[in-house]
């Protein structure tokens, strides 16, 4: 670097001297590999990462430049995605990157903010995420908690996709990229297991031992060497997940039906009291020494498991959300049903005198009548007379019509999710989550519908494109 070397970067006053096109506001993080800062890209008003880097050496350059290019290709909602690349007029490298208001899953984890009940969507969701990285030729080489961001909606953010880890733990694009699909399967085994069991497995890949007994199975699996690991992508690890949790319910159903509960010094009922009596001993043995008295068995009845508390605090959850989403669409409507009723009364009242400054046409004298009448003398002509100028409200600004009707489609594809996760519909939650990430950033459902699509979502899509 020609201003400063690998540990000594900048000041975010100086930095936007160098990188004019940006605003950087703060440093967020610093160290041996780098720096990171907050900045906003003035032309398209938008939010980003700076990250600067040290110099690198010539053969180190050509490497990350390849790097870059591999990891700037990877566009998808689920993904951080990559904007920028150069120098700046200081001299040392840097990398704008999307900046993404959300937590750190180890954080959240931590503090105890994730419940059991929301901790498999986001295990379905990260599990989605790492498979399209692998879908595009890639993989992730760095995922851990501290790399998985949570945003405010609830959805998964994968970031530091094709960095390596130094030793210090840090982040860095300067280190030797050593990242394949066998690490990335036991890396997410290993945050799977945290986001599960709030703690990291043991160094010999022992699971923690509150795990239920087919959640342990899947993550001892992951986290197995690669010859004996029967999971060979995300997608398996996906639905060894569900199967697990389908498995736990009926174990949890099963073992509550067959509880049974004998209450300790019960008297006995009229019915067997009577049949008792009405059997008269034939003889009597003598009386013997007192039988020792034995306390009544008793079974108590186990409290809710791990996944009834799990799905009673989710449907809680759907319940709460559906009621939010209901009350603020209503609340929408009636705002722009008194926002459109006053505009068109502005221009009704407004567009009264121009109705009654249009000249009504007469219909032409006869050519009869005309060829008897004196011609009429030449006069100057006269200007018509100048209507005053009248003054036309602005059009509104343009609505979408379809607002409402996409909100009544978005809680109906909420209500069908939670009644799939009531009734143990696994194979179709994924698909409603999808459609419900696809809504709430704007989208609409495609024309075509896939093939592998379930029945309740295919008849929500047609009555929504009736409708429309």
């Amino acid at each position: 670097m020609s201003d400063t070397d690998a540990h000594d970067f900048p000041t975010a006053d100086v930095l936007s001297t160098w990188l004019p096109q940006y605003q950087v506001h703060e440093c967020l993080s610093e160290g041996q590999e780098g720096a990171v800062y907050r900045a906003d890209q003035t032309a398209l008003d938008r939010t980003v990462l700076i990250r600067l880097l040290p110099e690198p050496s010539m053969e180190e350059a050509t490497v990350l430049l390849a790097r870059l290019r591999q990891r700037a290709r990877l566009l998808h909602p689920s993904l951080q995605a990559v904007y920028d690349f150069g120098r700046t007029h200081g001299g040392p490298l840097y990398l704008v990157t999307e900046y993404v208001q959300g937590e750190l899953l180890e954080g959240l984890v931590t503090e105890r903010k994730i419940t059991p009940k929301a901790a498999f969507p986001l295990a379905l969701q990260l599990c989605d995420a790492l498979q399209i990285i692998h879908d595009h030729g890639s993989v992730h080489g760095a995922l851990n908690p501290r790399t998985v961001l949570v945003t405010q909606e609830g959805l998964i953010k994968l970031t530091g996709m094709g960095m390596a880890v130094s030793t210090e733990g840090e982040l860095s694009w300067l280190q030797t990229f050593t990242g394949s699909l066998t690490q990335d399967l036991h890396d997410l085994g290993m945050t799977l297991h945290f986001l599960f069991a709030r703690v990291l497995p043991g160094a010999d890949g022992r699971v923690s031992r509150d795990l239920p007994p087919a959640f342990a199975r899947v993550l001892r699996l992951c986290l197995e060497p690669e010859i004996t690991r029967p999971y060979r992508s995300a997608k398996d690890v996906q639905a060894a997940l569900t199967e697990a949790l389908r498995a736990e319910q009926q174990t949890a159903t099963t073992s509550t039906k067959s509880k049974v509960v004998i209450a300790p010094g019960k008297p006995a009922t009229p019915a067997s009291a009577k049949s008792a009596a009405t059997q008269a001993p034939v003889s009597r043995p003598p009386p013997g020494p007192p039988r020792p008295v034995m306390p009544p068995t008793q079974v108590h009845r186990s409290g809710p498991t791990f996944f009834q508390k799990l799905d009673a605090f989710f449907w809680n959850m759907l319940n709460a959300g559906l009621h939010m989403i209901v009350t603020l669409v209503s609340l929408g409507s009636l705002f722009a049903l008194i926002y459109f009723k006053d505009h068109i009364v502005i221009e009704h009242v407004e567009g009264k005198p121009a109705a009654r400054d249009t000249e009504v046409e007469e219909p032409p004298i006869p050519a009869a009548v005309m060829g008897a009448l004196p011609p009429a003398p030449t006069l100057p002509t006269a200007p018509t007379t100048v209507n005053k100028p009248i003054s036309l409200p602005l059009p509104p600004a343009p609505v979408d019509p379809f607002a409402e009707l996409r909100a009544q489609y978005l809680g109906a594809v909420q209500k069908a999710a939670s009644e799939a996760l009531e009734k143990v519909r696994l194979d179709d939650l994924p698909h409603l989550q999808r459609e419900l990430t696809l809504l709430q950033q704007g989208g609409d459902p495609p024309e075509v519908d896939e093939a592998n699509l379930p029945a309740s979502l295919k008849a929500l899509r047609k009555r929504y494109r009736e409708v429309r």
